[in-house]
C-alpha cells in the first residue's frame, strides 16, 4: 500500500522519495510558477549559491503573480483570516495550495503590504486566527 504525498503528489513510501520532493508547496505551485515564468523571491537553504544570489538580486517590491493575487483578494474583499483568504483565492483564481497562499501572504507582510489587524476570530476548530488586511497605499 502506498501513502499519498500532499507536497508533490507522489508516493511518500517510495524509496528515496525525499530526494525529489521538496516537502514545501509541492507540484501545484511549481506548475503555476512554470506557467507564468516569474522568478521566486526566495531560495531554499538546500539551493545552490547562485540561486541565493539570484533571489537577493530581485527588486523586493516586484510581486510574483501569486503574491499579487493574494494582495488583490485582501484589497477587494477586506480583512480576512488565512482560512477565508484561501477560500476566496480559490473562488477567484482557481487552484493553489493552502500553504502556497499562506506563504505568499507572509511574504506580503514582510514586504509591508499586508498587516495583522490585531483582531482575532474563532475558527470552527475552536482555535483563534489572525485577521490580515492589505495596507492602503
Amino acid at each position: 500500500m502506498s501513502r499519498f504525498c500532499y507536497s508533490c503528489g507522489g508516493d511518500a513510501d517510495e524509496p528515496e522519495h525525499w530526494r525529489r520532493c521538496d516537502g514545501q508547496q509541492g507540484h501545484v505551485e511549481a506548475e503555476l510558477e512554470a506557467a507564468i515564468e516569474e522568478p521566486r523571491a526566495h531560495a531554499r537553504w538546500t539551493d545552490p549559491e547562485t540561486s541565493h544570489d539570484a533571489a537577493a538580486s530581485l527588486d523586493p517590491i516586484t510581486l510574483t503573480s501569486i503574491q499579487a493575487k493574494v494582495l488583490d483578494v485582501l484589497q477587494t474583499r477586506g480583512p480576512r483570516p488565512d482560512v477565508e483568504l484561501v477560500i476566496l483565492y480559490h473562488a477567484r483564481y482557481g487552484s493553489a495550495g493552502e500553504s502556497t497562499i499562506r506563504t505568499r501572504r507572509r511574504e506580503l507582510v514582510d514586504l509591508g503590504l499586508v498587516r495583522d489587524t490585531g483582531e482575532r476570530v474563532v475558527l470552527q476548530s475552536g482555535r483563534h486566527a489572525i485577521v490580515w488586511e492589505a495596507i492602503p497605499s
